[in-house]
């Protein structure tokens, strides 16, 4: 959604404006059900960051489309960490990520799919690694079960005879 976000709704008016529209019915519907004040905060810092990444565009100023995109990356983050209790240290930790994310992003499609092939090739990887590791793991455990498993029988054998011999 981010590429999406700097590779396209900021680059031209006619998708700007209709997002800057989306997020003010989303605020407004925010502002009905009457949650906190940093939820109905959430979309007009989004579209603050949507539009200061619109008016350095064109130009020469990275460090406002910076500004714009660290702060649209750090909303996405609160917005996505919203079940959790968000203390100083997270929210500086999410405010570091951010800077550092748009440093590294900067509106250009590429670092974004890049980021896009990692994700998906470590998906990928964990699908297809995690159910051999976990046939790997069942085979050790019935071995050991089995190795386990005839010492407990013939400890249970041992004590039988104990018992019918006390007897």
């Amino acid at each position: 959604m981010m590429c999406v976000v700097s590779v396209l709704v900021v680059k031209y008016r006619w998708t700007l404006f209709p997002a800057l529209a989306f997020l003010a019915f989303i605020a407004y519907r925010i502002h009905v059900v009457a949650v906190s004040a940093l939820d109905y905060l959430s979309p007009f810092c989004i579209g603050a960051g949507l539009l200061i990444m619109h008016t350095t565009t064109g130009s020469s100023g990275w460090f406002g489309f910076w500004v714009g995109e660290s702060l649209v990356i750090g909303m996405f983050t609160y917005n996505s960490m919203a079940g959790t209790q968000l203390t100083t240290p997270l929210l500086l930790a999410m405010g570091g990520f951010s800077m550092l994310a748009a440093l590294w992003f900067r509106g250009k499609f590429w670092n974004y799919a890049i980021v896009l092939a990692l994700e998906a090739f470590l998906a990928i990887f964990i699908a297809m690694a995690f159910p051999i590791m976990e046939m790997v793991l069942e085979t050790v455990l019935n071995d050991k079960l089995k190795k386990v498993g005839d010492k407990v029988r013939a400890h249970h054998q041992h004590l039988k005879r104990y018992y019918e011999s006390k007897q």
